[in-house]
């Protein structure tokens, strides 16, 4: 398998990098709260030919948004993260808006991308906390861990080196709630 983030019908050209600090991001996220919320944290590069990919933080990391319209009305999304499985990086991780609108959604999404894709997920409460997401990963975690993996089982001192106390409980957070039953 090719170890790069989909674009286009195909995997990206191998060598595809992105800067420290820099984002390739969908075209389709201009001018959205997503957008908005990055500006200013990271560089944001708008990419018309993203494919299935949301935003592209390195050659060998990119991430999908399931936004809390796509649960409802199940506008295809899984259809959308099984192809992006399929031709995505090793260190792929999936978004999900948990809302109070979406939350009887989620348990079944969490299943699918955990049990059925194998693939991390990461639940946010919206645009906002999901920029937030992808600005820390983008500017300080995975420059100091070589992979989702090794970020999700990191100690909490070691986040906080990178990221600080705060930003570091989030994180923890994140790779640790558990929803439903």
């Amino acid at each position: 398998m090719n170890e790069s983030c989909v674009r286009g019908a195909t995997p990206a050209r191998p060598g595809t990098s992105v800067p420290p600090g820099h984002v390739l991001i969908s075209e389709k996220w201009r001018g959205t709260q997503v957008a908005q919320a990055l500006s200013g944290k990271v560089r944001l590069v708008f990419e018309e030919a993203m494919g299935l990919t949301d935003f592209q933080l390195s050659d060998r990391t990119c991430l999908l948004f399931i936004t809390e319209s796509d649960q409802v009305t199940g506008s295809d999304y899984k259809r959308r993260l099984v192809r992006f499985r399929k031709k995505s990086a090793a260190n792929s991780l999936v978004l999900v808006e948990l809302t109070p609108l979406s939350e009887q959604y989620f348990a079944d999404v969490q299943a699918f991308v955990v049990l059925d894709l194998g693939m991390a997920i990461v639940p946010v409460s919206g645009q906002a906390e999901a920029a937030l997401v992808v600005a820390h990963l983008a500017l300080a975690l995975l420059e100091r861990f070589p992979s989702l993996h090794a970020l999700s089982t990191a100690s909490d001192e070691q986040l906080a080196v990178a990221v600080g106390r705060g930003a570091a409980a989030s994180v923890r957070a994140f790779f640790t709630q558990r929803t439903g039953p």
